[in-house]
């Protein structure tokens, strides 16, 4: 990435990089957006369900129509990260995706255009996440800092989803469920105007003139770039991608069902829903920081022997998110369950964050590909 900034000419060499409190500020505020945008549509098809008559069918493609344009734009997405560098793509990625969530209600009733709408935001989101990673490898050269720094914008990923169900129930009741995406797409429409107009005439972030001249700093900018096939084939890589996988697949389950899960299984209303489903993000948005300071923690008292400071985080949230889930689905009391929710949303959000330190300190001019 350091050479795509270089190779942009004189003048961009010349410019000076993003200042790194703004550039957290706005990823971190960005990746609430997102998350926000990605479960808000729950709440609004606890509405639509009755209000169109979706089936179960229906209501599980619609809710899977992010999913599906995720998954297609992922692999791309960090391959442009990487190419354009993460300044540009933060930016493009936040105002697609606000725009499609302003346009998600303009036809509920047109399952075609509504899928269409919910797999173009999936497409839109898939490169921002990244680019965060991006942001942080090529800026932070100390891998203490940068897991702190990546635990913390990614959780959003807790915050984001605990104000988009309330917000949402509260907006849908008070104003109707149009509303949801019209405040939360204009929200985000300006919030990428903001930082495009900050950061056009700026360089790609880079680490403070202190931390240029460490060791760790010069080693981690005279990493050669390796080819793409060359690191998908990699062992470590097949494995870090392989464990991935169970985490934002519980991520999503729980992201998409607890509002139905709570209005159709335990007959609450839907406000009261929304406040339930937002619990166990907000545990997360707590785990999540907790997992970045004791990573720190970890890196700084030398316990990074095979990574072992991102790894055993990863083991034990993975479990604490296991061993709850399971109490929650075979328990028959509801506070029970809703306990054990909570927990285990704190466990699964904590778990995700060791794997995107880990894609820093596994390929720092290359991170945006990687995760």
């Amino acid at each position: 990435m350091e050479t795509q900034t270089v190779s942009a000419g004189p003048a961009l060499a010349a410019r000076r990089p993003v200042a790194w409190t703004p550039a957290v500020a706005f990823m971190f505020g960005a990746c609430v957006l997102l998350w926000a945008d990605r479960s808000n549509f729950s709440v609004a098809a606890a509405v639509w369900v009755r209000q169109f008559g979706w089936t179960p069918g229906v209501t599980g493609a619609m809710l899977s129509a992010f999913s599906f344009g995720y998954l297609i734009a992922m692999p791309f997405g960090g391959v442009i990260v990487d190419r354009v560098g993460p300044r540009r793509v933060l930016a493009a990625a936040c105002g697609g995706w606000s725009l499609f969530c302003l346009l998600t209600p303009l036809a509920p009733g047109l399952l075609w255009l509504t899928g269409a709408f919910r797999t173009l935001l999936g497409a839109s989101e898939a490169p921002f996440l990244p680019a965060t990673t991006a942001a942080v490898s090529l800026a932070i050269p100390r891998a203490s800092r940068r897991g702190i720094f990546v635990a913390f914008i990614q959780s959003g990923s807790g915050l984001g989803p605990a104000i988009g169900t309330i917000a949402a129930g509260a907006i849908a009741h008070a104003l109707g469920v149009p509303w949801i995406f019209i405040l939360f797409g204009g929200v985000g429409v300006l919030f990428a105007a903001g930082w495009m107009l900050y950061a056009a005439r700026r360089a790609e972030p880079a680490p403070s003139a202190a931390e240029a001249v460490q060791v760790e700093a010069q080693d981690r900018s005279a990493e050669v770039p390796v080819p793409l096939r060359k690191m998908l084939a990699n062992r470590s890589v097949l494995v870090f991608a392989v464990s991935y996988f169970a985490v934002p697949y519980a991520t999503f389950l729980n992201l998409t069902w607890l509002p139905l899960y709570f209005t159709q299984y335990r007959g609450i209303h839907l406000v009261q829903a929304s406040v339930l489903s937002a619990a166990p993000y907000l545990a997360g948005f707590v785990a999540a920081n907790l997992v970045g300071v004791l990573s720190a923690a970890f890196a700084g008292w030398g316990w990074t022997w095979d990574g072992f400071h991102r790894k055993s985080l990863i083991v034990a949230a993975g479990l604490l998110y296991a061993v709850f889930i399971l109490i929650a689905a075979t328990t028959a009391s509801a506070t029970v369950a809703v306990v054990c929710i909570v927990v285990a949303g704190a466990g699964i959000t904590a778990a995700a964050q060791p794997y995107w330190m880990l894609a820093t300190d596994m390929a720092p001019r290359q991170s945006g590909s990687l995760s």
